[in-house]
């Protein structure tokens, strides 16, 4: 039975009053019977709304109860329901704690660390924020945390990574920091969770040589086995926690030693009660406490009570002059702003009553009026030069590569192993021995991360600024989850059926009905084809509507029409129909590669699909050797395909050399077409792809990634790392394999100088 009963008492909660304010925080006022008040604040950014809800409840459940009682109090909201935990209660049951902690030092005439046991120092330090994406733009904003008395600041890492990136966001990350450890001042690197593990093992380690304070959220917080693998392989501090919402979550990091520091939010994970806790558990694995708080003025003065009792704290950010803090900064809600200043880098433990702050309720009370009217703030979403989302396509691709090579059968290429007999699309039930979990998982992954409008791959609330045939690249993955995997078949279906809702009657369309690669612009690019036009197919041979089919066929018919140079044979890579001009008229490798493999995937879905529409098929392998033929025709004395086929040499960029990935899609698209229609593409195309392929295998680096390729958003110049690339490099493998399978059990004769096994180890672990 609680000890708690509604009573007449004092200290009995009368009141409790949620403010959202600007910038984008969410404060708490919670009143007893003798008029005391009590600030807290349970800012949740993004998610406000959902915030104030949970209010609603916490309001009604303690209405009346004794204000003293904290410890009962959480513990009820905390234990006393179903539903336990998550963001939005726990950053809920955080405003109320704080507003009651605040309550019992004012009533007491003590500050709140007095209640906590005292002090273990007599000042916490603090580190500011600055931005930029060049080092003069860093050095500029910490020489002014400099002068404002912080010797510590903390910086983004960078901003989008693709899963495998550009070298270039490497150099330009250790770059800035570099700048600012060379003004004397220590450094703490926020990657909020952007990047992969490929990216972050080597980020970390170039870092090390700088020595950074923590290098925050190398990876998402769901990666717990993944971060402790990196903790091993770094000197770099690990830090991580403001999207972990209890000691109960924070257990598994402390259980791996997957962290060196730990960043609990005290306005997420349930207040000053809680952050003591999570605190004392960290001090028992050897982890130090750097509290989160890109916040308001209460949490920062709730986190610096906990910081002062806490014998692992170490340091605590401080939002002063963020770049967050739009329409109102750290100090505009504070009476006493002087209680945060910032001396030597360290502030002062704060001896005012309760938090010891004083609050401006009438400028609250009034800008809160205001706010409320306004359009609540969201994250930021990410996306690359190109305007498509981060790991849209790329997944995709990803998805279709291993599906290719480790799960032939559920491919858009399946065959009977026995005889290398190409079988019908999607496969049959009796080919579906082996669950191809990898690929379901890159489906679910897209489908959780759907827009309302049905893309796939999205992110939510996004607008409709990013491609709109990207996010169907995954589609053929989310298919094959759902007619494989009985658990998520209906999920999946819905995802689907979604994704191809959004490509036939939301997506813009052209002025020739072509459906635009574009969301808010009408337009051709080539890599529509691959990423759109096949899901449109597989989604028609899966379900037997032949319409489906025909619109996959007529859309590539339309882009064909539109990007295909006439005197060459090859497309250029976009048209712009709302200009009708060429955006970009060159013979872009990658474009030619992605529109040959996309018509591909198209013509054998189809010819799979057990509809008779010959004439289509015909038409489509025809424009598949059109593309062959032109690029084959353009190979470097390395025999790989340029970058620009048509040697566009755009000053200051190097757009000619010759490009592996592209290379190694043209080659497997010549494979695939051999093995599908050994008597329309002989020799001439094998050998072809033979050169290729000996070529791109010798540029396969030690660690097993291609080289050279083009940027992945930067067009016109060459790259290093890329997903896409290391996915067509195993399309290559997988699609000779298969090939050389068929030849040697007699599925057609050529001549042509026959498999013989690769030189380099391209597993698909290797490769990704």
């Amino acid at each position: 039975m609680s000890l708690q009963t509604t009573t007449s008492h004092l200290s009995a909660i009368t009141k409790v009053e949620v403010f959202r304010v600007p910038p984008r925080w969410l404060f708490v006022r919670v009143e007893v019977a003798d008029g005391t008040v009590g600030w807290g604040e349970g800012t949740l950014e993004g998610h406000t709304e959902a915030v104030e809800g949970a209010f609603l409840e916490l309001k009604e459940r303690f209405m009346g109860w004794d204000a003293d009682n904290i410890e009962d109090i959480w513990s009820h909201a905390y234990r006393a329901r179903f539903y336990r935990g998550g963001e939005v209660l726990m950053s809920a049951l955080a405003g109320l704690d704080i507003a009651l902690w605040d309550i019992k030092g004012k009533r007491l005439g003590v500050p709140v660390w007095q209640l906590l046991g005292g002090k273990v120092r007599d000042r916490c330090k603090v580190y500011g924020w600055i931005g930029g994406d060049k080092p003069h733009d860093v050095v500029n904003g910490a020489k002014a945390r400099k002068e404002q008395g912080f010797t510590a600041v903390k910086m983004n890492g960078t901003e989008s990574v693709a899963w495998i990136d550009s070298p270039t966001i490497l150099e330009a990350t250790v770059e800035r920091v570099a700048a600012v450890r060379a003004l004397g001042l220590d450094v703490g690197i926020d990657f909020h969770g952007r990047v992969h593990k490929g990216m972050a093992k080597q980020l970390a380690r170039r870092l090390e040589q700088y020595q950074p304070l923590f290098i925050e959220e190398p990876l998402l917080p769901t990666q717990a086995e993944e971060i402790a693998d990196l903790s091993q392989m770094t000197t770099c501090p690990i830090a991580l926690g403001e999207r972990l919402m209890s000691r109960w979550d924070f257990r598994p990091y402390l259980e791996r030693r997957a962290i060196d520091i730990a960043q609990p939010d005290i306005a997420h994970c349930g207040g000053i009660s809680e952050l003591r806790r999570i605190a004392s558990l960290c001090e028992v694995y050897d982890v130090a406490l750097a509290p989160h708080c890109p916040l308001g003025p209460i949490a920062l003065a709730a986190s610096l009570q906990v910081g002062i009792t806490a014998p692992n704290f170490v340091i605590q950010e401080m939002s002063w002059q963020m770049h967050y803090n739009q329409g109102a900064d750290l100090f505009t809600y504070m009476l006493n702003p002087e209680v945060f200043s910032v001396k030597h880098g360290h502030v002062d433990a704060l001896t005012g009553p309760g938090l010891g702050v004083n609050i401006n309720e009438k400028l609250v009370r009034e800008a809160s009026e205001k706010y409320v009217q306004e359009k609540a703030w969201r994250n930021a979403t990410w996306r690359g030069e190109d305007g498509s989302l981060r790991e849209c396509w790329e997944q995709g691709v990803a998805a279709d590569a291993i599906a290719e090579l480790e799960f032939p059968e559920y491919s858009v290429y399946g065959y009977d192993e026995s005889t290398m007999k190409p079988f019908s699309y999607p496969c049959p039930t009796s080919a579906r021995k082996r669950i191809p979990l990898q690929v379901i998982q890159f489906g679910l992954s897209a489908a959780v991360r759907q827009s309302p409008d049905g893309r796939l791959s999205q992110q939510i609330n996004d607008g409709l600024d990013g491609a709109s045939l990207d996010g169907a690249s995954a589609g053929l993955a989310v298919l094959v989850g759902k007619y494989v995997d009985n658990s998520y078949s209906d999920y999946l279906g819905k995802a689907a059926l979604n994704q191809l809702n959004y490509v036939l009657y939301t997506a813009p369309r052209t002025s020739t009905g072509a459906i635009s690669h574009r969301a808010t612009t009408k337009s051709y690019w080539a890599d529509a084809v691959y990423v759109g036009f096949p899901f449109i197919a597989a989604y028609g041979a899966a379900t037997g509507n032949q319409t489906l089919l025909q619109v996959s066929y007529d859309q590539c018919r339309l882009y064909r029409d539109a990007l295909r140079i006439p005197e060459s044979g090859i497309w250029a890579h976009i048209f712009s129909d709302t200009k009708q001009s060429f955006d970009d008229k060159g013979l872009w490798a990658t474009g030619n590669a992605w529109a040959a493999k996309g018509i591909l995937n198209v013509a054998t879905i189809i010819e799979k699909s057990g509809v008779n529409m010959t004439t289509q098929v015909s038409d489509l392998k025809g424009w598949v050797k059109e593309i062959l033929n032109g690029t084959c025709a353009r190979l470097d004395s390395d025999n790989l395909v340029p970058n620009y086929m048509d040697n566009t040499g755009r000053p200051g960029t190097n757009d000619t050399f010759g490009d592996a990935a592209a290379s190694a899609l043209i080659a497997a698209t010549a494979y695939r077409a051999a093995n599908m229609w050994p008597t329309d593409f002989g020799s001439a195309y094998t050998d072809c792809a033979d050169k290729i392929k000996e070529s791109v295998m010798a540029k396969i680096t030690d660690l097993g990634l291609l080289y050279p390729i083009v940027d992945p958003v930067s067009w016109h110049k060459q790259g290093i790392l890329g997903t896409e690339a290391q996915a067509f490099g195993i399309m290559m493998y997988a699609a000779w394999r298969d090939w050389s399978k068929s030849f040697n059990a007699g599925r057609f004769s050529l001549k042509v100088n026959r498999a013989h096994q690769f030189s380099h180890d391209v597993s698909h672990g290797d490769l990704f």
